[in-house]
């Protein structure tokens, strides 16, 4: 059984990271690297990559860029294996799903805040006109709260495996929305790509026994705010004053609507579950999960 675990595990990495070996979307740079070059960059992504000298052959830019690539897909894909089992382990035990999800984006926030401080990363400088307006940075935050908690009363309200397979629609809702909100149109391969993806969820829907209602309005809450949050921040981040004058790099603004989205998930717990769940002492289910989360 554990073999059959670990064969289910390796499966999805690879599935994770064969996309991204297909990738093309990395010129070659002119100067080659030694392999320990390459390897102590690993963990530092860009949109190029140099060519990689073996001595005995040589490794070209894209393909180069490629495994890089592979290799952040195949780490989140398989980190996050982990954290849904977990997640929905405590979502079982606590059942507070409001207040989990603000423990979701307010875990990081020591972490932001120390990078900041030591000057490990820079700290933004955020205007009022960043943060105002119908793509700025208050909604993108927003969105990104509401996607976190519409993913976990997903997961909270039925079946992991079902939860997934409505999650599985968010690049649908992105292509339909990046064509609404920007205009621009992919090449029809693209979209025709979406088509297995739709059928098989409506397929998966319409055979679950254990249908849910609650749980597919709030994985499709979450679908719909991730993809508008990923939009926005795109036409956010591609404004070049603002890339220029706010230090507001990929990491930054992620940390950014982390922030925001904790400020906007606190009012909703004390709404939705009362003030009392954000003190342990004072709700009655923190008591009960004591000795739940192992079993649940």
């Amino acid at each position: 059984m554990r073999t059959y675990k670990y064969a289910l595990c390796a499966a999805a990495l690879a599935a994770a990271c064969s996309p991204a070996l297909a990738l093309q979307g990395s010129p070659n740079k002119p100067k080659s690297q030694t392999p320990a070059a390459y390897v102590a960059s690993m963990l530092k992504p860009a949109k190029t990559e140099a060519p990689v000298d073996f001595g005995a052959f040589t490794l070209s830019g894209k393909a180069a860029w490629s495994i890089k690539a592979g290799l952040y897909f195949g780490l989140w894909y398989f980190f996050n294996i982990f954290y849904n089992v977990a997640n929905k382990k405590a979502l079982n035990a606590l059942e507070l799903p409001w207040l989990q999800s603000l423990a979701c984006v307010a875990v990081g926030m020591p972490y932001i805040l120390l990078m900041w401080a030591v000057g490990a990363r820079p700290v933004p400088n955020i205007s009022k006109e960043m943060i105002a307006g119908s793509k700025g940075l208050a909604m993108q935050s927003f969105l990104h709260a509401a996607g976190n908690v519409g993913g976990n009363v997903a997961f909270f309200s039925g079946a992991l495996g079902f939860a997934h397979v409505l999650k599985s629609c968010e690049p649908a809702f992105t292509a339909i929305f990046s064509c609404l909100i920007t205009g621009s149109w992919d090449h029809p391969y693209v979209y025709a790509t979406l088509i297995p993806i739709m059928g098989g969820v409506a397929y998966a829907s319409a055979s679950e026994l254990n249908f849910n209602m609650l749980q597919f309005v709030a994985a499709m809450v979450s679908n719909i705010a991730f993809s508008l949050r990923a939009i926005l921040g795109k036409l956010f981040m591609d404004n070049a004053k603002v890339r220029a004058t706010s230090k507001l790099d990929g990491p930054n603004t992620f940390a950014t609507m982390q922030a925001g989205a904790t400020l906007f998930t606190i009012p909703a717990v004390v709404a939705f579950e009362g003030a009392s769940a954000l003190w342990p002492p004072a709700h009655p289910n923190w008591k009960k999960s004591i000795g739940k989360f192992d079993h649940a």
